[in-house]
């Protein structure tokens, strides 16, 4: 247990060292380590601006600024791979992106472009969802399909990995703020005030819902491999 000044925007635990970044954007990128927080740097300057990270493998993915930059954790040194708006126009993210993994799978939401680029780690290769009819906000990467949540219209829609399949259009009535998968189904955090939280998992149509009254609002939700899942408030 550790108390810092800022709230936290997002992390990541490796092995015994949590990586995170507060939701100030003027402080670093931190990794505690053996009950210290210690400045994460690039080229010898501090890494600023992280609002999320995910663990892949044995490579740290995360958004800088508009870029995707790798990290690898056991020597925390950046690698040289990064997705920025320099980059060839597939691979290009525009504005605020969101990501979600789940086994060899990165789904990235790319609102500028209304896309969501897949990453297969197996294949090493990229495949994309273009030319969406509305904004990508959150997204969750599940086994053999993904979620994308229309935060404008409040819909959630649902992918088949394999041609993009549109599985299913819901009406959630809120925003998602952030979700995770497990056992066939998806988590996800939402700012609906009376739940803050729902439960999609399949149907004989297709994907439905349910709503999921938490105790209290979370900011972020993850799941680990035996299904458990975690819920981190804003000032926790």
């Amino acid at each position: 247990l550790w108390s810092i000044d800022s709230s936290i925007k997002s992390f990541a635990i490796v092995g015994n060292n949590v990586f995170y970044s507060t939701t100030a954007d003027s402080t670093p990128l931190y990794v505690l380590d053996g009950g210290t927080s210690v400045a994460v740097t690039r080229g010898g300057e501090r890494v600023l601006n992280v609002p999320s990270m995910r663990l892949i493998g044995d490579t740290l993915y995360m958004i800088c600024g508009n870029n995707v930059q790798t990290l690898n954790p056991a020597g925390r040194t950046f690698n040289d791979y990064e997705i920025g708006k320099y980059s060839v126009s597939d691979i290009r993210l525009g504005g605020s992106a969101a990501f979600s993994a789940y086994g060899g799978r990165l789904a990235i939401a790319d609102p500028a472009n209304r896309r969501v680029s897949i990453y297969n780690s197996q294949t090493d290769s990229y495949t994309y969802l273009r030319n969406l009819d509305y904004v990508p906000g959150a997204v969750c990467a599940g086994k053999d399909s993904f979620l994308v949540a229309d935060n404008d219209a409040n819909m959630l829609h649902i992918y088949s990995y394999d041609d993009f399949t549109h599985s299913s259009a819901l009406s959630l009535g809120c925003d998602v703020l952030d979700g995770a998968y497990s056992f066939g189904c998806f988590y996800l955090l939402t700012n609906n005030a009376a739940g803050h939280g729902a439960i999609v998992e399949k149907s004989e149509t297709g994907y439905a819902f349910t709503t999921a009254p938490l105790s209290g609002s979370y900011s972020q939700i993850a799941a680990d491999l035996f299904g458990r899942l975690y819920l981190m408030s804003g000032g926790a």
